[in-house]
């Protein structure tokens, strides 16, 4: 039987700098450009939707930092970068936790009659483990990899979008948030869903959006989630509760020596918690969360995801 990681990360390119301020010009808009530092264009009413289009070829990069608490202190930061080119795709991870990198993972899918992953991680040595692979329906896409498309929701938003030259774009007004607030809960809990982060009441409380080149080039959106104070009898009751599984099986990322995560988040799908592991229980006196989503959106039509040569055929009895 396979042991695999009961969870994964977001985060992102081991092999890439993950800090670093890029240029104000959306042609040079790179996995290094800061998204805050970016200035965004304006484009015209009529423009608002083509800027929006689905696109096949394209690479996002994700980082959420969370804190707790009002004064908002930084406790992880996660990242990931994926790229897809039609037919293939790649996602890199990483998360990070007092400045120091504690989990790598990365994963590689085709796209075909079926979908086929390929899943590793990084011990504790520092060497990658071996790929563990898995078929899915094509079907799957959509709840695999929410979260790492560009913001096609704000296609048809343009009413709730005004520029503002302090955020350097277009900032979703007071009514917008109000307007929007559904689809916006959306777009945190789909980025989310990737993390070790659970923000059940979470809630948009400022969202910029940068275009470039007449392509989305950047979001920056700031985040809330309220928690209620739970009772010591329920709390109990909540950490021996286990998540109602998905509709479709969610690939785990594997551990090479077999081991859980110490950090515990699961790529796609639900979240589990490690009974043995007091870190992983709810936190019942945690009332408020603060978290920052940023996106850069680069390289549209550019993307090309070559395969590994060392990865195993799916249902090949050394990968499980």
């Amino acid at each position: 039987m396979k042991k695999i990681i009961t969870a994964a990360l977001l985060a992102a390119c081991g092999c890439a700098v993950l800090a670093g301020c890029g240029p104000a010009n959306g042609g040079s808009v790179t996995e290094k450009t800061d998204p805050t530092e970016l200035m965004g264009e304006k484009v015209k009413d009529t423009e608002w939707e083509s800027v929006f289009e689905q696109e096949k070829n394209y690479c996002v990069k994700t980082v959420v930092k969370s804190g707790s608490g009002e004064n908002g202190d930084t406790m992880s930061e996660q990242t990931s970068v994926y790229c897809f080119d039609g037919e293939r795709g790649h996602l890199e991870m990483q998360e990070k936790s007092d400045g120091k990198t504690t989990t790598e993972a990365e994963l590689y899918v085709e796209f075909g009659e079926e979908l086929t992953l390929w899943q590793r991680s990084k011990g504790e040595d520092g060497k990658w483990g071996e790929w563990d692979t898995e078929t899915y329906s094509a079907e799957a896409y959509a709840a695999f990899f929410a979260g790492f498309e560009i913001p096609v929701f704000a296609k048809d938003q343009s009413s709730n979008f005004e520029y503002s030259e302090s955020d350097k774009g277009y900032v979703v007004t007071e009514n917008g948030l109000t307007a929007m607030q559904e689809t916006l809960e959306s777009f945190v809990q789909g980025v989310l869903e990737h993390t070790d982060t659970a923000a059940e009441k979470a809630a948009a409380e400022k969202f910029v959006l940068k275009i470039n080149d007449g392509k989305p080039s950047a979001c920056i959106c700031e985040v809330r989630s309220d928690e209620e104070e739970l009772p010591a009898q329920d709390s109990e009751m909540r950490q021996r509760m286990r998540p109602v599984p998905m509709p479709v099986p969610a690939p785990r990322l594997r551990h090479p020596a077999g081991k859980r995560s110490a950090i515990g988040p699961q790529l796609f799908g639900t979240k589990t918690q490690d009974e043995d592991d007091p870190e992983s229980q709810p936190d019942a006196s945690a009332k408020s969360e603060r978290f920052t989503i940023t996106q850069l959106y680069y390289n549209y039509g550019k993307v090309r995801v070559e395969l590994p040569q060392d990865l195993p055929s799916p249902g090949d009895e050394e990968s499980a």
